[in-house]
C-alpha cells in the first residue's frame, strides 16, 4: 500500500487567456458568441502525495475575468454575418466576469498531469439592450480537462 503525506497550499492558480462562448439556434438562426478574457484565478489547493505514483490534489479559489475581444456570427441557411463584439453596459455583454473555479488532478512522478476543473461564473454579464430584449441573466459556465506535462 502506498504512503500518502499531505499538505494545504494557496497560491496563484494562473494569469491566462481564455476563450468562452455559446452557440444558440432558433429557427433558422444559429448565433455563435465567442468571447475572449483575460482571467485570473487564485486556488486553495489541498495536496497529497503518494510517495510512489504521485501528488493528487484538490482545489477551490476565485477567479477574476476581463473581457478583451469577441465576435459574434449570425448564420441563416442564406447568409452569414461576423460582427466584432462590444463589451460594456450599454453594448453586447458586461465587461468583467467573476465567480469560483474548482480543479482536482494528478501529477505522476514521471511529471505527465491530468486535471479537471469547472468555473461557475457568478456575475450576470447580461448588458442592458439584452436585458431590455428579455434575457435578463448571463453567467459564463466553463469545464476543463487537462493532459500535460510539469517541467522542473
Amino acid at each position: 500500500m502506498p504512503k500518502c503525506l499531505s499538505a494545504n497550499s494557496i497560491g496563484l492558480k494562473g494569469v491566462g487567456y481564455v476563450g468562452k462562448g455559446s452557440v444558440v439556434s432558433i429557427d433558422a438562426l444559429t448565433t455563435t458568441t465567442l468571447l475572449n478574457y483575460g482571467e485570473l484565478t487564485v486556488s486553495a489547493l489541498r495536496k497529497l502525495t503518494f510517495t510512489n505514483i504521485g501528488v493528487f490534489y484538490l482545489g477551490v479559489g476565485p477567479y477574476l475575468a476581463m473581457g478583451l475581444n469577441g465576435t459574434l456570427d449570425y448564420e441563416t441557411p442564406g447568409s452569414d454575418t461576423k460582427d466584432k463584439l462590444l463589451f460594456g453596459k450599454d453594448n453586447d455583454v458586461m465587461k468583467f466576469d467573476a465567480g469560483l473555479y474548482f480543479t482536482t488532478g494528478f501529477e505522476f512522478r514521471n511529471r505527465v498531469t491530468f486535471n479537471i476543473g469547472y468555473a461557475l461564473g457568478l456575475n450576470n454579464i447580461a448588458s442592458d439592450p439584452q436585458r431590455g430584449s428579455g434575457t435578463t441573466v448571463v453567467k459564463n459556465r466553463e469545464f476543463l480537462i487537462g493532459l500535460g506535462y510539469r517541467f522542473r
